[in-house]
């Protein structure tokens, strides 16, 4: 039987390679984290207790961690002082590349796995992924990488995210420039950016990938439950036979029962055609009105800020996967009727954490729900990190 791998995690948050990790089909030993945000490091101290934190990544003296073999990271994206001059390691002083550049020289693992936003590959017109590749190239490791889209992996949320995956050339055979595997019985052009496998089924960048599945929820240990008999389109699931997990009629989460005006959208026969969120004036409701099933949910960002846009939109069609979350912005459901928030609960199940993740921290330490949103906006999405372990270490395994 083989030895779990050694691993060491950096820039950690709330332990989403963790988690990811676990659901693989490889063992695993954390060595040691890195993490200095209070609320995540509370979060992951009570899932992984036993696990060391190393504190500030600037501050890491290499000479006190043990050997690892694998180091995973979520770097924040910076930009080079002086970026284009091919100064390769030294390029990198300064930034938090940097701190991952350093372990990896002093502590040589024989691969790694760290994930940035697709925007990487454009900032600073391209020199910042430049360098990082080059200083890679430097410190021994050939490198590949791969933008994932979580809508790929069953989660309802549409997230691009880059995957660099290195591999020692002395340690380490794994396949260089690999990319998302798809069935091999699927005769058909691959891409290493848009394309992915979800149950042998091959996803194109321009199909709309299923809202929620009764057997899709890959790794949150939340089964979603189909609570009717319609289509996909107005299927409604739920994970414990209770609430629905984007329902019709959840109100404003706190209480708020007040409706603002969001949009404009096709005049119905008897109202205005707006639509309406927390802290505002409702139309009045008809007996048609209430009596109309539900027949739409469509994904509403930052419902208070009306100028606010991703990827130049505000609202989403029905039946379309969520706005990315992130850290600073506010994510809603539109029935038709009225609009709410989404649930911190609805937040880590769109990141593949199981229920209440985020709801409590290190000694059953409450965890406010602004603390909790930020949280999961900064978290990478489990089921993404489960498939390429399972990716990375067979094809480490095939070339052993």
């Amino acid at each position: 039987m083989k030895q779990p791998i050694k691993y060491f995690s950096m820039f950690s948050g709330i332990g989403g390679f963790e988690y990811g990790m676990e659901q693989s089909d490889y063992e695993f030993e954390c060595v040691g984290y890195s993490e200095i945000d209070k609320y995540a490091r509370s979060i992951y101290e009570r899932h992984y207790p036993n696990h060391i934190n190393y504190g500030d990544a600037t501050r890491i003296n290499t000479e006190d961690l043990p050997s690892f073999e694998f180091l995973v990271g979520g770097f924040p994206c910076q930009a080079f002082s002086i970026a284009g001059k091919r100064k390769g390691f030294d390029e990198a002083r300064g930034t938090l590349f940097f701190e991952i550049a350093r372990v990896l020289r002093d502590k040589k693992p024989s691969c790694f796995l760290l994930e940035n936003v697709k925007g990487l590959l454009s900032h600073d017109r391209g020199r910042t992924v430049q360098t990082i590749f080059r200083v890679c190239d430097e410190l021994g490791y050939d490198v590949s990488w791969a933008v994932y889209n979580s809508k790929d992996y069953g989660v309802p949320q549409n997230r691009e995210r880059i995957f660099i995956k290195g591999y020692s050339r002395t340690s380490c055979g794994g396949e260089v420039l690999s990319v998302p595997r798809v069935d091999k019985a699927v005769d058909e052009p691959m891409s290493n950016t848009y394309y992915g496998t979800r149950a042998g089924r091959v996803h194109k960048e321009d199909e709309i990938m299923n809202t929620l599945s009764c057997s899709g929820h890959n790794g949150a240990n939340s089964q979603l439950i189909k609570l009717n008999n319609k289509a996909q389109a107005q299927a409604i699931y739920d994970s414990e036979g209770l609430a629905c997990t984007l329902s019709a009629n959840g109100g404003g989460q706190g209480g708020k029962t007040g409706l603002y005006k969001i949009n404009t959208v096709k005049k119905g026969k008897h109202q205005s055609g707006n639509v309406y969120g927390d802290d505002g004036v409702s139309p009045c409701l008809t007996a048609v009105d209430y009596k109309r099933p539900v027949k739409i949910v469509q994904p509403v960002l930052t419902p208070e800020r009306e100028n606010k846009r991703q990827n130049g939109r505000r609202m989403k069609d029905n039946d379309e996967e969520m706005f990315t979350l992130t850290a600073t912005d506010k994510h809603g459901v539109y029935d038709g009727i009225t609009v709410r928030k989404l649930t911190p609960v609805e937040c880590e199940r769109l990141q593949g954490f199981p229920d209440n993740w985020t709801k409590y921290g290190k000694d059953n330490e409450p965890i406010s729900d602004t603390q909790r949103y930020k949280c999961c906006g900064n978290a990478v999405t489990t089921n993404v990190i489960t498939a390429i372990i399972n990716e990375m270490f067979d094809e480490v395994i095939e070339s052993e």
